[in-house]
């Protein structure tokens, strides 16, 4: 461990006590710290890291009308608050609410999480029984304490009066490392000193500034291994490691230590199933286990293997082993010519990993390298935040209208005055016309059709072409409508007569293109409604005019956000419910 320069103990008296010294503010220089990064797996997917991290943690929450003031100059308050929302201790904090404070002067809504942080030993008054709630934090006060989170020890390792110095250099050691399939467009030590001149030019700590602060420092070695923060919040506060993980938190071998169970919620679709390891042998606890299969996909000697979750299952001796737990159901997909019903197994699957280190096994949901369970990246944020993240993906992007799309949108709009019956009438037409094409899906046919006017020749098409087809109407229409896309599927955005609305005529389409043995290629509909067990499926004579009737459940046109996010499962596994998490809406 490195030793850092020595502080004279007059100095490091004064700074024990945070908030003393707060450098005069000069011109204010702007704030340009960027935390960006971007998907591999689903692409054109950026978003920023810290401001991620913050909102789907719950450390950073909106104000009474939800605004999150990202340039709002951080209070003593708020900064305790945030951290003790990043300990996960709300609950603590509300029970301290009507505990004895230290300090006179703090208000009721911060009384709590004020007396956890003192407890806690990480923020400390000013003097004569004040915490001085309302004064601006300033950076150094706001680093000390998280450095007091570490195990790093204070007056050696780090100090109040060199705070900002430390953060910066222990910043610039993380750089070029991240920890799963998110390219960061970043680098740790551009970054740190941009922040660095920024407040070295008496830029003021705002929120945004802390929650990037808490960003870096959780990346930085915490204790004397090479341990970062965001290991020690997972091993002693119960920080989620999904949320680490989707977030590319540095984490370490110190994160396997002791983590011998694992818990995934509605695995099965009702129950939580819960995995453990033991003396080297793998259980699953979960009421239809018996009809679960354990696999190890990495395992050349043992791929073809499928073990029954019944019982115990020994783990190949590897240091690292890749674990595959799947579930197969039986679904009713239709009815044969003789009445008898057709069933499809669906399944679902979740993967792991087990360690193997010391003579000792430990579990993981992510990997020590670079690739990794693909969960998705969680940005949670507020609704108007969304659509502008999802407008400025398409800024700059033309989109040519063919013909025969323009005479379509005027036929389906004529009549038509509110945006909103414009975009139903268009949407109800792709979905009960365009047929998903399952083969093109699996990669056996040529994909032979890309843009919008493609897709409406041979009225086929995956999601994508749903999705561009329904976008290259709406602005035929004159209407505002972009396409999104994540974890694989894309849908519509538009903005409906003043109001956002979610669109997925994917979902909401009842047609189908697929290729059966001893039938060919055939056009199906679906009678019932979508996306329900037990629909019929039913041959359509001629794939360029169904006569499918108007859909009588629009299940997926002018979604609610939240619901629209968590009905496609969006909103990834429940592996934050330990946590408070609000208003997970969004993935970028």
């Amino acid at each position: 461990m490195k030793i850092r320069r020595f502080v004279p103990a007059l100095l490091l008296a004064a700074a024990l006590s945070l908030g003393l010294l707060t450098a005069p503010a000069a011109a204010a220089p702007t704030y340009d710290v960027d935390t960006t990064i971007q998907s591999e797996a689903v692409y054109g997917q950026k978003t920023q890291a810290a401001k991620g991290f913050a909102i789907a943690s719950g450390v950073l929450r909106g104000d009474n009308t939800g605004a999150l003031n990202w340039g709002q100059t951080l209070t003593r308050a708020e900064a305790a608050t945030m951290l003790v929302r990043l300990l996960g201790m709300d609950a603590q904090a509300e029970a301290a609410k009507s505990q004895p404070s230290p300090f006179t002067d703090v208000p009721a809504w911060a009384r709590g999480y004020v007396n956890v942080a003192a407890a806690e030993g990480l923020a400390k008054g000013v003097g004569g029984g004040r915490f001085n709630p309302s004064g601006s934090c300033a950076v150094r006060d706001f680093i000390t304490m998280l450095y007091r989170m570490t195990d790093l020890k204070e007056g050696t390792d780090f100090s109040w009066a060199t705070a900002l110095d430390d953060f910066i250099e222990d910043v610039k050691a993380v750089d070029g490392y991240f920890s799963n399939h998110w390219s960061l467009e970043f680098s740790f030590s551009g970054q740190a000193e941009r922040m660095a001149g920024y407040f070295k030019a008496g830029g003021a700590f705002t929120r945004e500034a802390a929650c990037d602060v808490i960003y870096f420092m959780l990346n930085i070695k915490a204790g004397p291994g090479d341990e970062s923060l965001g290991d020690l919040l997972s091993a002693k506060y119960g920080m989620s490691d999904l949320l680490l993980f989707n977030h590319s938190v540095r984490r370490t071998q110190y994160a396997l230590r002791g983590i011998t169970s694992l818990t995934f919620e509605n695995f099965t679709g009702l129950t939580p199933t819960a995995v453990s390891v033991r003396d080297g042998r793998l259980y699953v606890e979960d009421g239809r286990a018996a009809e679960m299969l354990i696999s190890f996909p990495d395992d050349p000697d043992l791929y073809q293997e499928r073990y029954p979750c019944t019982g115990a299952v020994g783990l190949p001796r590897r240091e690292k082993v890749r674990v595959s737990l799947v579930w197969g159901q039986e679904v009713l997909s239709g009815y044969d010519e003789d009445g008898d019903p057709i069933y499809y197994t669906d399944y679902v699957g979740r993967e792991f990993y087990a360690f193997l280190r010391d003579g000792a096994w430990s579990l993981s949901r992510w990997d020590t390298g670079r690739e990794g369970p693909d969960y998705g990246y969680i940005y949670a944020c507020r609704s108007e935040e969304h659509f502008a993240a999802v407008v400025a993906e398409h800024e700059g992007v033309e989109m040519t209208i063919a013909p025969e799309v323009q005479a379509l949108a005027d036929r389906l709009t004529a009549g038509k005055k509110t945006g909103l019956e414009k975009a139903d009438a268009i949407s109800e037409w792709v979905a009960t016309h365009i047929f998903y094409d399952h083969p093109e899906a699996r990669g056996e046919t040529p994909f032979s059709y890309r843009t919008a006017e493609e897709a409406l020749a041979v009225r086929r098409g995956v999601c994508a072409q749903y999705s561009t087809l329904t976008m290259a109407l709406m602005r035929a229409a004159g209407l505002e409508c972009y396409s999104e896309g994540g974890q694989g599927h894309a849908w519509n955005v538009a903005r409906l007569d003043g109001k956002w609305v979610m669109i997925d005529n994917t979902w909401d389409s009842p047609l189908s293109y697929n290729y059966t043995a001893g039938s060919g290629y055939q056009a199906l509909v679906e009678v019932g409604i979508p996306g329900r067990v037990g629909v019929e499926r039913r041959a359509v004579g001629n794939i360029m005019e169904p006569g499918i009737p108007r859909l009588k459940d629009r299940l997926y046109f002018n979604m609610d956000l939240e619901e629209f996010y968590s009905e496609h499962k969006l909103e990834r596994d429940p592996q934050f419910a330990n946590r408070t998490v609000l208003n997970i809406n969004n993935v970028l």
